[in-house]
């Protein structure tokens, strides 16, 4: 008899009393994602996906540092500067979070 390997499905999310999805309940039921992918998925089930702007880009030698915001519906967050292009948008995203 062979036994099949199979990893457990997180828990289906449900709508709260109010009819929208919960988003500190995605963030539980999908431990390993980041935030960005969490404000991604969320955006999908509530029809508001997540925008993400260049606000500013300074390119010197050697110490790129951008500046993005992110908004989801009527809500916007703008991430920290930083070397890399996705610590910024990571960084907005988790203040969402």
């Amino acid at each position: 008899m062979s036994q099949s390997r199979h990893r457990a499905a997180a828990p289906p999310l449900e709508r709260e009393d109010s009819g929208t999805f919960s988003l500190g309940k995605m963030i539980t039921a999908k431990p390993g994602k980041t935030p960005i992918q969490v404000l991604h998925e969320y955006g999908m089930k509530t029809k508001n996906i997540p925008v993400y702007e260049c606000e500013r880009s300074d390119v010197q030698i050697h110490v790129p540092t951008f500046t993005f915001r992110v908004t989801v519906g009527d809500i916007t967050c703008t991430g920290g500067m930083d070397i890399s292009i996705l610590i910024p948008l990571w960084k907005g995203s988790q203040h969402l979070v």
